[in-house]
């Protein structure tokens, strides 16, 4: 049995013996029509960048989750997977 050794670089991407491998970039949409404001997608984001938006009152009259930082989704699709409403769908693309 052999082990392969891996590391991280400063930018979070997982290196095998120093060559960059692809990383991943997401686009999250939501329907903010149907978000209840339960902010459960807020506390899974590892990059933090889901947030409620205080300045919009949608149609349930909640305030809808959104992103303003896009850029810096990874396409995780922790969000959706938590949200009990099926309000959020993520697309994810690998970059070099």
């Amino acid at each position: 049995m052999s082990l392969t050794k891996f590391r991280f670089n400063s930018n979070f991407q997982l290196s095998k013996g120093g060559n960059k491998m692809a990383k991943a970039r997401g686009k999250v949409t939501f329907n903010e029509d149907k978000c209840k404001g339960c902010e459960l997608c807020t506390t899974v984001c590892p990059t933090k960048i889901v947030v409620m938006n205080k300045d919009k009152i949608n149609a349930k009259g909640y305030h809808p989750v959104t992103v303003f930082e896009m850029d810096k989704c990874i396409g995780c699709a922790n969000c959706a997977t938590i949200c009990p409403d099926v309000v959020i769908t993520v697309e994810r693309e690998m970059v070099e």
